[in-house]
């Protein structure tokens, strides 16, 4: 059926004079499949990306992606422009190719350490969907040049979409990209049409198969070497990272339980000496740290250039804490 589809795809480009050099196709396994497997297959199939809410309301607000952090701190995103509405087929058919590698690669196991983590990174998936090209070396490319620009373009759309999740690191040692983790959204099913409660009762019922073939301990131990592997692999993304491990255990515990952890309100970091630190209007004085407290004394200079000029021989030889300690205790009564 799937090489059907195929070949009906690469005959009409061929009279509307539209051959593409590498036309999507993921070959479906010929052996029998788990439920969970078929089940999305099948909704993926039936699938209409032009009534995907999550991808229109992306085309038509636009979107970003973080890609990694610079040595420097700073976060490198790539930003996703408005679109039209209407999705192109050559996009679709990326998408929806992908979308069966996803489905095929994915991990469905409830004790494995990450719930849905796809077992290949971008440029192997490329290659499975036929949308890899390899360029022979050159001058400016000794070692030859991979481009997979179709596979990466979809990845940004389901990612940004919030229908996987991607981790990416980059090696300040080498200067390269390390292997992507990708992650499959409880969203990416929520837009194939299958709810959290029916995706929980696959779950389960492969759960149960597994003990009933006596698989559960070659699985657990399948899950555990591989978990060993990618984390001491230094070509692999790290996801230790503490935003990373709350994104991921929020996609079990929304698919588990339906309880989603909200994210922390980060407050942001000023750096000393910057007004905002000495802000304190309106605050009691017992609930000032030592950085306002200084701060408000800093207001009214008369005091603090007398204070200043009576202690500086005696604060000359005191650490700069115990110097700190000692003047705001001098002018305590004075803030009163």
């Amino acid at each position: 059926m799937r090489e059907t589809e195929h070949t009906s795809i690469l005959t009409n480009a061929v009279l509307n004079n539209t051959v593409r050099h590498s036309a999507p196709f993921f070959a479906q396994p010929k052996t029998k499949q788990l439920r969970v497997k078929t089940r999305l297959v099948s909704a993926l199939k039936k699938k209409n990306f032009n009534r995907d809410s999550a991808l229109q309301e992306l085309r038509e607000n636009g979107g970003q992606v973080d890609l990694y952090f610079k040595k420097c701190g700073i976060l490198k995103k790539k930003y996703l422009p408005v679109r039209r509405s209407n999705i192109r087929i050559e996009r679709m058919e990326s998408l929806r190719e992908l979308g069966f590698a996803f489905i095929e690669h994915c991990d469905y196991s409830v004790d494995s350490a990450h719930l849905f983590e796809i077992a290949y990174a971008p440029e192997t998936l490329a290659k499975m969907i036929g949308q890899h090209h390899f360029y022979p070396p050159t001058l400016k490319y000794p070692n030859g040049r991979s481009a997979y620009d179709c596979v990466l373009n979809a990845l940004y759309d389901y990612e940004a979409s919030g229908q996987i999740v991607v981790v990416r690191q980059f090696d300040e040692k080498a200067g390269i990209n390390k292997a992507s983790r990708l992650f499959l959204a409880p969203k990416f099913f929520e837009m194939l049409g299958v709810n959290r409660a029916e995706m929980l009762n696959l779950l389960r019922e492969l759960k149960r198969v597994k003990g009933l073939q006596g698989k559960v301990s070659a699985s657990n131990a399948y899950h555990e070497k591989q978990f060993t592997r990618r984390r001491s692999n230094d070509r692999v993304a790290d996801v230790q990272r503490s935003d990373i491990k709350k994104i991921l255990r929020n996609i079990r515990a929304d698919i588990m339980t339906g309880l989603v952890t909200p994210a922390p309100q980060v407050a942001e970091k000023v750096k000393p000496g910057r007004l905002a630190d000495y802000d304190t209007k309106g605050v009691p004085e017992a609930q000032l740290t030592n950085a306002q407290t200084l701060g408000r004394f800093k207001s009214s200079m008369a005091p603090a250039a007398y204070h200043l000029e009576k202690m500086k021989v005696d604060m000359l030889e005191l650490s700069f804490d115990d110097a700190q300690k000692r003047l705001i205790e001098s002018l305590r009564p004075l803030l009163q």
